[in-house]
């Protein structure tokens, strides 16, 4: 593991992000259930399954894990902390949870109230979370790549939620008649292509090299990626429909294609080649985010159109759920690991209590996360096909983000009962006749 340039002295508590980690998964179980108990939920991108769905994956599941990983990447990668994270991460969770919660029964059951009380914990947890990570990322002295890649996805993170609540609005306050159909591609573009790709680009310039001890990303390239990445976005969404509206799409796509096949590179190189699971979820993350962006050169260059629930499932589930599946496996051991280490420092006497990184989610754990991710992705695949297929691939997923709860419940009771046994060789023997 590659520790260079990394601080590792201003970190969180790790219940910060603990708690966001293992909320997470809960929502993608939900997100299932849905496709369980409404099977035509995939036929159209405008059903209201299908938006319960995708919004219980992305605000439920994917927020809370962006959110969680940024309390602590921050720290680790500008040695600047989010002010007051630890007092403000319960409430921000939350909020996010109830608000994802809250949308998603919104979209099933069309009630106004619910749209309303949903942007509302919505903007106060990601307003909350989006204003003390900016703070934090103002004083950041000197800024590194991905502290540039982390302060552009705040930028589109709040772009998405103000078109998100603009969209929304017809459903609580439709006097205001803010709705326009092309903004709800807009709100999809900007928190795909914006907040999801561009903070996987800022993490992954740090966390590819440190876990699979690979090569740095070639410099250049990862200085100028993202803010070429967000230009194009920004371009597209001020032009007019038409030839610069498409142009600034296809160079945006190009970009990623770029960023996919350098990404895959530098995992080719790695050092280690032994069998790794979360290399896999990369690879898998990294190859379904250039199917996407073939497919969507292909169809700005044929004027044609591709399915958006292909697409929104390729993007949503199959890269960006692929790449958090495997930097969890990943980021949670390493996190329990460096908790107990700097225990055992307070109390070295109790160095024979500190586990084995790799026994926290042992391989065979992520092999097996990896055969349910799998079968999953076919499922939801194949039930575009032959929509009869949906309620077993919501049973699929089901199993999938259930696994993914085993193993993170297991590696936080392995971390508990540790440091209890650290804590527990530290305290003095009790005094007895013997002893005198």
């Amino acid at each position: 593991m590659n520790l260079a340039g990394l601080s590792l002295d201003n970190i969180p508590p790790l219940r910060t992000p603990l708690g966001f980690f293992l909320l997470a998964p809960v929502f993608g179980m939900l997100a299932a259930l849905v496709l369980i108990l409404d099977p035509g939920a995939l036929s159209s991108r405008w059903q209201p399954g299908m938006l319960a769905f995708t919004h219980l994956l992305t605000l439920g599941f994917g927020a809370q894990v962006v959110v969680g990983a940024l309390f602590q990447v921050l720290p680790v990668i500008s040695n600047q902390a989010i002010p007051a994270g630890a007092t403000l991460a319960p409430w921000i969770r939350a909020a996010l949870g109830l608000g994802a919660f809250s949308l998603a029964l919104g979209f099933i059951s069309a009630n106004g109230w619910l749209f309303a009380l949903a942007l509302g914990l919505l903007g106060a947890a990601l307003g909350t979370f989006g204003a003390a990570l900016a703070l934090g990322v103002s004083r950041i002295r000197p800024w590194r790549d991905s502290s540039r890649g982390v302060a552009l996805a705040l930028v589109a993170l709040i772009t998405t939620l103000v078109l998100g609540a603009v969209q929304a609005s017809p459903r609580f306050a439709p006097e205001l008649g803010l709705y326009r159909l092309q903004q709800t591609d807009l709100h999809a573009l900007w928190g795909g292509l914006g907040w999801c790709l561009l903070l996987i680009m800022a993490v992954s310039y740090q966390v590819i090299p440190m876990f699979h001890v690979a090569p740095a990303f070639p410099a250049r390239a990862a200085q100028w990626l993202p803010s070429a990445l967000f230009v194009a976005l920004l371009t597209t969404s001020l032009a007019e429909a038409g030839a610069l509206e498409n142009l600034a799409l296809g160079v945006g796509l190009l970009l990623c294609l770029l960023y996919g096949a350098t990404a895959l590179y530098i995992l080719s190189r790695r050092k280690r080649k032994l069998v790794d699971y979360t290399v896999r979820f990369w690879q898998l993350g990294l190859v379904h985010l250039l199917a996407v962006s073939l497919l969507g050169l292909y169809g700005l260059g044929t004027g044609g159109t591709v399915d958006s629930r292909w697409m929104g499932l390729a993007w949503g589930l199959g890269f960006v759920g692929s790449v958090m599946l495997g930097m969890l496996q990943k980021i949670l051991p390493f996190l329990i690991y460096l908790h107990l280490q700097r225990a055992w420092m307070k109390n070295p006497m109790s160095s024979a209590a500190l586990p084995n990184m790799k026994s926290l989610i042992p391989t065979p754990a992520s092999r097996r996360q990896w055969q349910f991710h799998l079968s999953a992705l076919g499922g939801l695949y194949g039930a575009l096909v032959w929509p009869v297929l949906t309620p077993l691939a919501g049973a699929l997923l089901f199993a999938d983000f259930a696994w993914l709860t085993r193993c993170l419940h297991q590696a936080h009771g392995r971390y508990q009962t540790t440091l209890d046994s650290m804590t527990a060789a530290g305290e003095p023997a009790p005094c007895n006749n013997g002893d005198r």
